[in-house]
C-alpha cells in the first residue's frame, strides 16, 4: 500500500513538473513573438520617419531653387524629440545664400507654411545657414572672426605629457582657460575646434559634455573638413553650433536643445568638398 502511495506522489510530481514546462515554454516563445513583432514595428516606425523627413528635404530644396542661385546642400537627417513629432521647414535665400529652420509638430505643416510662425502649433529645433563669399580667404577670416579662433589652433593640442591636459577619452587631451566668470574647455579632433563654455560655477559640466562629444564622434564621424571647421557648444546661453568651410563657403548648423542633435546633423549632411 506503501509502496502504491509513493508511486502515485512521483507520478502526481512528474506531471506537475510537466504541466509547469509545457505551460513555461509557450510563454518564452510568446514573448520572444511580441519582442519581435515589437523590433519590427519599430525598424517600420524609423523607416516611415526617414520617407517623411525624405519628403520635406524635397520640398525644401524646391523652395530654396526659386530663392538662391547657390548650389543646395541639406541634411538628410534631423532628429526630434519623439517618433509621433514630424518634421517642417522654412526657407529664405540670396543669391549668394539661403537658411533653413528646422520644426517640429504634431501634424504635418507644409515648407513654407504661415503656421511655422505659430509656437503653438511648431517648435523650432535647429537652423541651417549658408554662404559664400568672395573668395576661400574671406570665409577662412570670417569664421575664425566669428569663434574668436586661432588660425593655427591645430598646434595649441597640449602635449600628451602636459599634466594640466585633461584626458577626454579616446587619446583626446584638453585643456581649460577662464575669463570673467565663464570657463572653457578646448581640444582638437579630426581637425575640428572644439569649445565647451560654461559659468565658472559649473565648470565641471564642460569636462562631461566634452567626453559625450568625443564619444559621440567616434560613433558618429563628421566630414573631414578641408579647412576650418568648430563645434561650440555654449552652456550659458544654451546654444550649440557646428560651422565650417568648404572653399569659398560657410556651413552652419545651430540648435538649442542637446549638442549631440547637432552633430547628428552634421554627420548627415550631404558632401559639399569641393
Amino acid at each position: 500500500m506503501k509502496k502504491i502511495s509513493a508511486f502515485m506522489c512521483v507520478s502526481l510530481l512528474l506531471l506537475g513538473a510537466c504541466d509547469k514546462k509545457e505551460t513555461t515554454e509557450p510563454k518564452k516563445q510568446t514573448e520572444k513573438q511580441q519582442e519581435s513583432r515589437t523590433a519590427k514595428q519599430t525598424e517600420k516606425q524609423q523607416e516611415s520617419h526617414a520617407l517623411k523627413q525624405k519628403d520635406v528635404f524635397a520640398a525644401t530644396r524646391t523652395a530654396l531653387t526659386a530663392k538662391t542661385k547657390m548650389n543646395i546642400f541639406l541634411p538628410t537627417k534631423i532628429p526630434l524629440s519623439n517618433e509621433k513629432k514630424v518634421l517642417s521647414a522654412y526657407t529664405e535665400g540670396q543669391d549668394k545664400g539661403y537658411t533653413v529652420t528646422f520644426f517640429e509638430s504634431n501634424s504635418p505643416l507644409p515648407v513654407d507654411s504661415a503656421a511655422l510662425s505659430d509656437s503653438n502649433q511648431a517648435k523650432q529645433i535647429a537652423k541651417l545657414s549658408v554662404k559664400k563669399y568672395e573668395t576661400k580667404e574671406e570665409a577662412g577670416k570670417s569664421l575664425c572672426s566669428t569663434f574668436k579662433l586661432n588660425p593655427d589652433y591645430e598646434k595649441d593640442v597640449p602635449s600628451k605629457d602636459d599634466p594640466s591636459a585633461i584626458d577626454l577619452g579616446n587619446g583626446i587631451k584638453g585643456f581649460t582657460e577662464g575669463a570673467a566668470g565663464t570657463m572653457y574647455l578646448n581640444f582638437v579632433k579630426d581637425h575640428w575646434a572644439i569649445f565647451v563654455k560654461s559659468p565658472s560655477t559649473n565648470k565641471d559640466d564642460n569636462i562631461s559634455v566634452a567626453k559625450s562629444i568625443v564619444n559621440q564622434l567616434e560613433k558618429e564621424p563628421l566630414p573631414t573638413p578641408n579647412s576650418y571647421a568648430v563645434i561650440e557648444v555654449d552652456n550659458r546661453l544654451k546654444q550649440n553650433r557646428v560651422y565650417w568651410q568648404n572653399g569659398d563657403t560657410l556651413y552652419g548648423i545651430e540648435t538649442s536643445g542637446s549638442i549631440q542633435d547637432a552633430l547628428t546633423i552634421a554627420a548627415h549632411f550631404e558632401s559639399t568638398s569641393k
